[in-house]
């Protein structure tokens, strides 16, 4: 609102005290953001030194895993060697053993002639021993059929006593075909009823599964229909609400853009007092920010001026929007300003102004950096990077 606004703290009108206030509160903020960028860069070194030591840990679970692979390996290893010991050990007794034995038998005279003959009666006798096993198998075979013939010999007799008792029992009930074959026609035609109607029933209780699952799923669409109204009622009940919320963000961002619109003009009145030698002192913004620039006390449109007035006067709004946007951002500030052939449409006389009015923003924005084709003002300028074209298809950035 400017030195008409008030203080925040005593409700006094700010006037003469404006510039100290905002002065101070632009060092206080200076200030914080100092303080919250050290936190920033302190919570980094933190969260680096965090994740060193988790890869330390992990590195040291990844050996301690390592290491109880190895032990266990080492365990297997030497149960097998105490599994090795122990066969030798038995091996050597047994070997012991033998030598024993080997002893006690002393010095044996080996015949081959007898150990052959030998050999061959204790073939010819597995023959025989052989043939004997399959005679007596067939003895037992011979026994086992003998014994089948008898049982079957008296199944046939049970066979033959029953087929006659059966006889006098069909000539004691009277049978007659053409009954028998009535009786079973009619059987035939009740099981046939007896399973249409099982079908029928079966049709029914089908009919009945499905009336039911309908009628659930129309009670569970009910509820969910009943649901939904609710929800629609709360819906509803938000959009009004959000309703309302839109039109008084609406009037506040209104009342907004009206505390800044005069804080932008009054930042470009400023500058344009510096880079015109305070002919144009003064500029308004409109509630659409059309721009009109005072000249001897007259407003008038930006058309009625020249092409590089206009220019420098869209200049001037273009740095102090910059200028409002770092000092409202919260964050960081903004220190880099980027300036594209601002000097085309000048007089010397202006583009000295602007050259004048860039240095005294220096404090401000540290980093001002042009983009222009104007040989005189590359000569005035402190530092130059100068791109040139090497060949057709690249190029090359001098320092001057």
């Amino acid at each position: 609102m400017g030195p008409k606004g008030v203080c925040p703290t005593c409700t006094q009108p700010l006037k003469d005290h404006y510039e100290q206030a905002l002065a101070e509160m632009e060092q206080t903020v200076g200030q914080l953001r100092q303080a919250y960028a050290l936190a920033r860069d302190q919570e980094k070194t933190l969260l680096q030194t965090i994740r060193e030591q988790e890869t330390a840990v992990e590195a040291l679970r990844r050996q301690k895993e390592e290491l109880v692979k190895r032990q266990a390996g080492l365990d297997e290893t030497k149960k097998q060697h105490a599994q090795l010991t122990a066969e030798q050990k038995m091996l050597q007794e047994r070997h012991e053993q033998n030598q024993a034995q080997l002893s006690e038998l002393g010095v044996i005279d080996y015949d081959a002639a007898a150990h052959a003959a030998c050999t061959q009666r204790v073939a010819a006798a597995q023959a025989l021993l052989q043939k004997q096993a399959q005679l007596e198998e067939r003895v037992g075979r011979r026994t086992a059929l003998e014994a089948d013939l008898s049982g079957a010999q008296k199944t046939r007799v049970e066979i033959i006593r029953d087929l006659d008792q059966t006889r006098q029992a069909q000539t004691a009930l009277n049978f007659n075909e053409a009954d028998f074959q009535s009786a079973k026609a009619e059987v035939d035609h009740e099981s046939q009823a007896l399973d249409q109607s099982q079908e029928a029933l079966s049709g029914c209780r089908e009919t009945m599964a499905r009336v039911t699952s309908e009628t659930e799923s129309l009670a569970k669409t009910i509820e969910e229909q009943a649901l939904k109204g609710e929800q629609i009622k709360l819906l509803d009940e938000e959009v009004r609400y959000l309703e309302a919320l839109d039109m008084h963000l609406g009037r506040f961002r209104l009342e907004l853009a009206g505390r800044i619109r005069q804080l932008l003009a009054h930042r470009a009145s400023q500058l344009l007092a510096l880079v015109s030698n305070n002919r144009y002192q003064w500029l308004e913004l409109d509630e659409d920010y059309g721009i009109q620039v005072y000249d001897a006390n007259q407003a008038f449109g930006v058309d009625r001026f020249s092409g590089g007035e206009q220019d420098l006067v869209n200049l001037c709004l273009r740095i102090a929007i910059s200028q409002v946007v770092a000092e409202r951002s919260g964050g960081f500030p903004v220190n880099f300003l980027v300036l594209d052939e601002v000097f085309a449409s000048q007089d010397e006389e202006r583009k000295g102004s602007i050259l004048d009015a860039l240095n005294r923003l220096s404090s401000q924005f540290r980093q001002i950096f042009m983009i222009t084709h104007v040989e005189a003002i590359k000569e005035i300028l402190p530092v130059i990077l100068e791109v040139r074209f090497r060949d057709a298809d690249t190029s090359e950035a001098i320092w001057r």
